[in-house]
């Protein structure tokens, strides 16, 4: 296919999408926009006895669920099966889907997720569980640089809640052979695609392309989103084709087959 799509998911979360995409015949480069780690000395054993003494854990983005998941499978842990799990979206389920069979007792937690989109945290507490969660003991397993006002409203409705930081992120530049790549690109009139998942990642590529020279071409290629949120925030920072998708790799690849048809 002519237009080159430009992944911008951390390392953690790509590998599937890549697979998928490349499987699909699309041409993908991936330029992560942030390195996600989990919290140093994370002890999988202090998080699962957090988890067996919570009614529920939320976790915020598919990357809380990657991390809680693998230090699980690393330390042998089963799932504590009185806490069930809220998480934000589709996304989000598909991953925790592919951890039913390396973490025993999984696959039988209650799971919680928003009832329409937008799919984020804000979403997740409006359900009818968490919209009224008096005396219900909730845990969030976090980055603690991440957003906290659904977290005070969780609070004011009634929650016992409890906050971990669970992994951290950090921001990546762009090698000097991407820039060059893109050079060449907007030389040859070659068109890309850019996909954009967080609001982080919005703002590095706006400032990593407008600091070399790139972002007035840049700024028309299509950029594909899956927030409105996001979209907002994307067509703000000056972005000209924002283009919004349902969550999940599916969505996105027909989007793009609707770029090459156009």
């Amino acid at each position: 296919m002519g237009r080159t799509l430009i992944l911008t998911l951390p390392r953690l979360r790509a590998q599937a999408w890549l697979n998928a995409l490349h499987e699909q015949g699309f041409d993908v480069v991936h330029w992560p926009a942030t390195e996600i780690n989990p919290v140093a000395g994370l002890d999988a054993g202090f998080f699962h006895d957090r988890i067996a003494a919570s009614d529920w854990v939320l976790l915020p983005s598919p990357s809380a669920v990657i991390v809680l998941m693998r230090a699980f499978e690393q330390a042998g842990l089963d799932w504590p099966s009185s806490c069930g799990i809220g998480l934000v979206g589709p996304g989000s389920q598909r991953t925790l889907s592919e951890w039913f069979s390396r973490v025993p007792g999984l696959n039988e937690a209650e799971i919680l997720l928003p009832v329409a989109e937008p799919f984020d945290a804000r979403g997740l507490i409006s359900h009818p569980v968490l919209a009224r969660p008096l005396g219900l003991r909730v845990l969030v397993l976090h980055r603690p640089d991440g957003q906290t006002r659904w977290l005070r409203d969780l609070v004011g409705a009634g929650a016992r809640l409890e906050v971990q930081a669970l992994y951290c992120q950090r921001d990546l530049g762009l090698a000097d052979s991407a820039l060059e790549w893109l050079r060449h690109r907007r030389a040859g009139n070659q068109p890309v695609a850019l996909s954009i998942a967080s609001r982080g990642a919005g703002r590095w590529l706006r400032q990593v392309t407008a600091e070399n020279g790139l972002f007035d071409w840049v700024c028309g290629q299509p950029v594909l989103t899956h927030h409105p949120a996001i979209a907002g925030d994307l067509r703000a920072l000056g972005f000209g084709r924002v283009l919004i998708h349902a969550p999940g790799v599916r969505p996105l690849a027909d989007t793009l087959r609707a770029l090459e048809s156009a």
